[in-house]
């Protein structure tokens, strides 16, 4: 149809428009009740006012309700595809790696281990790295190594050492023998530099060894194997049960009234009863009691 025969077309649609107000308003009401009591004054000002909305709003109304409707429908079907590609996808992915369960645990011992910010500064998990302990390659991320240097520029001073402690461990690291390599990974800033790190271990198929509990318990739930240096260091302290003795050097008093406290030199809590008075002294204490916490043991004891 040609764009004269389309103006056409639309003029007739106009007239008949125009006509129908008319008739049906002058047979509904206006016949009998003629507005201010002219005759077809009504009729004539209702057909108009259709006639124009019609002429100049209805059809390019009519085609962006179309035009709407039709992205939204194309969004809506774009979106379904998607969803059921990757749920093919994902139940493939799945079905692949149950069809070999006996190399899951070769997979595991071969996959890297990924140092995160704290456990570089830390450090136990670098000496436990340099003994050979651990025989995977050693990976750490860009954005770890950009905020040990931007802890390290801190001008807050106990900060400033951290940072600076952390970059010398991955200097011990890189003059050491071991397969230790830095990788791009990217990031948005300092805002989100647990979760880049979790996204990374992910895609890498790594370990992640870290001494923060949240970012341990965020990288659990995302199904990652997790080293918490704190959790080892736990398991490899020497038990102290009820009844053994130990000598510790009593620094500040305790929650309670009488209690004192001190601490070994891996940083375990003692806590002994009845001690206030023996504050800034070395003191040998018998073990009562210990509580388990989620960053490792407090003992409650007394004095010997």
């Amino acid at each position: 149809m040609t764009d004269g025969q389309k103006k056409l077309l639309h003029w007739v649609i106009t007239a008949i428009v125009v006509l129908l107000s008319f008739y049906l308003s002058d047979s509904l009401y206006f016949k009998e009740n003629p507005l201010f009591n002219v005759i077809f004054l009504a009729e004539i000002l209702i057909a108009l006012g259709f006639g124009l909305v019609y002429y100049f709003w209805f059809l390019p109304l009519i085609n962006t309700i179309g035009k709407f409707i039709n992205e939204w429908v194309i969004k809506t079907v774009r979106s379904a595809v998607y969803i059921v590609v990757e749920d093919i996808v994902s139940r493939y992915e799945n079905r692949n790696q149950q069809k070999a369960p006996q190399t899951n645990d070769l997979d595991k011992i071969a996959k890297p281990l990924v140092l995160d910010t704290s456990a570089i500064i830390d450090g136990r998990v670098i000496e436990l790295i340099l003994t050979r302990i651990f025989d995977n390659s050693v990976i750490v991320p860009s954005i770890v190594i950009e905020e040990l240097k931007h802890i390290a520029d801190s001008t807050d001073k106990l900060r400033k050492e951290r940072g600076r402690r952390g970059l010398d461990y991955l200097e011990r690291l890189q003059k050491s023998k071991i397969d230790y390599q830095i990788i791009e990974n990217g990031s948005d800033g300092y805002k989100d530099v647990d979760q880049d790190i979790v996204r990374f271990v992910k895609r890498t198929n790594a370990r992640l060894a870290t001494c923060d509990v949240n970012l341990s318990k965020s990288a659990k739930a995302r199904k990652i194997s997790v080293i918490n240096v704190n959790e080892i260091s736990d398991l490899l302290k020497p038990p102290m049960l009820p009844g053994d003795k130990i000598v510790i050097n009593l620094v500040q008093k305790g929650k309670s009234k009488d209690q004192s406290v001190g601490y070994l030199e891996d940083g375990t809590m003692i806590v002994v009863e009845s001690a206030k008075q023996y504050i800034g002294q070395d003191k040998e204490v018998v073990i009562c009691r210990f509580l388990q916490t989620k960053s490792g043991k407090m003992y409650f004891a007394e004095i010997a």
